[in-house]
């Protein structure tokens, strides 16, 4: 099985899971409406991981037609099948949540990429992943520290582990490049 299909799967076994066992005792009405509904740490550590998530998605769109490395190539597809389902996964649990799309920041960091010359693209990129990789660790880190919904808590856990996996492969890489 592939390590995105298992994080998926894992993800959604838990959201699944911690939904089914808080449900217990409210009607399906209640149980819907408490999903729904998220404080500001959740906006905000939805919004953080999103709009992270999304930058690394556009850019390994990128990766895929530029880089001449297969593996870079693989990694790429792997985060944007990654990216899709956390998107989802988000939709699914806050079914009103307005769409995300790149901030003036992260637009202008996908244009450099997409400038940046052949010989020096998939160090462009992998470089561009270990710092939005490190985002995306903080914002979970951070919302776990204080996390009061359980449903977003073990999202951000389950997307942790991933994440750290995804950063030794990127080090491994940004190694393998010098």
């Amino acid at each position: 099985m592939k390590r995105t299909s298992a994080f998926a799967l894992a993800t959604l076994a838990a959201v699944s899971l911690s939904t089914g066992v808080h449900a217990m005792g409210e009607t399906p009405k209640q149980e819907q409406a408490s999903a729904a509904t998220a404080t500001t740490a959740e906006t905000e550590h939805r919004m953080a991981t999103l709009q992270t998530g999304m930058l690394a998605m556009e850019s390994s769109r990128v990766a895929i037609s530029r880089s001449s490395n297969m593996m870079v190539k693989q990694f790429a597809q792997a985060e944007i099948d990654e990216q899709t389902t956390i998107a989802t996964v988000f939709k699914s649990m806050y079914p009103d949540m307005p769409e995300v799309k790149l901030n003036a920041e992260n637009t202008a960091k996908l244009n450099q990429l997409k400038n940046a010359p052949s010989a020096g693209f998939d160090k462009a990129y992998v470089a561009m992943q270990i710092e939005g990789h490190n985002m995306l660790l903080e914002a979970q880190d951070d919302y776990i520290s204080g996390a009061q919904n359980r449903e977003e808590m073990n999202v951000a856990k389950l997307a942790r582990g991933q994440i750290k996996d995804h950063l030794k492969l990127l080090t491994a890489f940004q190694m393998h490049a010098r």
